[in-house]
């Protein structure tokens, strides 16, 4: 069986989902605001750790880089990759980086316009494999997204 936890870090709200063998069997949300700096978000991931156990892999997205915890977003996205991969230590961690696939997250910072704010492309990439045409529309506690997916491809650039 395998077991992934794939994760959010928002502005506001660490979500993650344990999945064992492609069946999510668990999710969480926990409050983190990024607004004081990152020892909230430091704390949920060992609350959300010690609620969906251990995994084999850990996938990471992100919008929590846009907070004013950071002077940059290329900043903000390698401090919340390196706090993940330091919290999810004992199983490897990718951080998905839209239609680049997925990077280390020391690998992050040089990434960070694809890195940055990609969870909708994550969401909508998934949905495009398994319908040809539709509208996602993704809701979070700080941002909301629009996506149009034609002929099974992610139409939106940005």
């Amino acid at each position: 069986m395998s077991i992934v936890i794939g994760w959010d870090i928002g502005g506001v709200h660490l979500k993650a989902a344990r999945a064992e063998s492609g069946r999510i069997v668990k999710a969480v949300q926990l409050a983190a605001p990024l607004r004081g700096g990152v020892q909230c978000l430091a704390e949920a991931f060992d609350r959300a750790k010690a609620e969906l156990g251990a995994a084999q892999h850990h996938i990471v997205t992100m919008t929590g880089e846009l907070a004013d915890t950071f002077s940059s977003r290329p900043e903000g996205v390698e401090c919340l990759a390196m706090l993940a991969a330091r919290k999810l230590n004992g199983a490897p961690v990718s951080i998905y980086a839209g239609p680049a696939g997925y990077v280390r997250p020391e690998e992050a910072r040089e990434h960070a316009g694809l890195v940055a704010s990609a969870n909708w492309h994550a969401c909508a990439s998934f949905i495009a494999g398994r319908c040809r045409n539709a509208l996602f529309i993704d809701m979070g506690s700080t941002t909301t997204d629009v996506v149009p997916i034609i002929d099974g491809a992610v139409a939106a650039r940005g």
